[in-house]
């Protein structure tokens, strides 16, 4: 509104505003709608793309994941998962710590960053999530816990509806839209109750 202020003039009233970011948070969408300013959202892996496309590397540097998460401190706080503000976080994170997490537990610790945020469970990993791309949200089942509580994780089973795969120390599951988060918060909720996969049903 102030660079609106300082275009604006007698001779010229049609200007348009529109704010471009990153990341433009639910909250200020709706005041934007609101109040009628136009508004984009353009992430980090769509600048990325387009400088490849490009071919411009002048920036290449700030998109290596390295220099996202070492650019600021990180936090490490304890976390009630009902007092975390979610505001700033992409719509699906919001929607992943709704359906996903509260129902497993809010035993959480957090360890917050400037381009990032991860959730930790019984001390390990467990949500993590750039807060700038929508499409690099995981989340990390510890395989030592589910050893240690003598729970089987059904790794076929999941990947009939998400991206998974099998590292040293835990699964990796991918989270791209929340097409299958019903499923996914109903699977996680029986595995760490200890139900077996047999009582699961697949969502059509």
């Amino acid at each position: 509104m102030a660079y609106e202020g300082g275009v604006l003039s007698d001779k010229d009233l049609d200007i348009r505003i529109m704010l471009i970011g990153t990341r433009v948070p639910p909250n200020l969408r709706k005041a934007l709608d609101h109040y009628g300013f136009a508004w984009m959202e353009i992430n980090f892996a769509t600048l990325k793309s387009f400088l490849s496309e490009k071919s411009d590397t002048t920036f290449e540097h700030l998109f290596q994941e390295e220099n996202l998460l070492n650019q600021f401190n990180e936090i490490k706080v304890p976390a009630e998962i009902d007092l975390i503000d979610t505001s700033e976080f992409p719509l699906l994170v919001e929607q992943i710590i709704e359906k996903v997490l509260k129902p497993i537990s809010n035993g959480i610790s957090a360890k917050i960053g400037k381009r990032y945020t991860s959730y930790f469970m019984q001390g390990r990993r467990f949500l993590h999530f750039y807060d700038r791309s929508q499409t690099r949200i995981q989340l990390h089942i510890d395989k030592s816990y589910l050893e240690y509580s003598n729970r089987n994780f059904d790794m076929i089973y999941l990947a009939t509806k998400l991206p998974v795969h099998e590292a040293t120390s835990e699964y990796v599951i991918k989270i791209n839209s929340e097409k299958n988060l019903n499923f996914l918060a109903d699977f996680l909720f029986k595995l760490y109750n200890g139900v077996t996969t047999d009582n699961l049903t697949l969502e059509k």
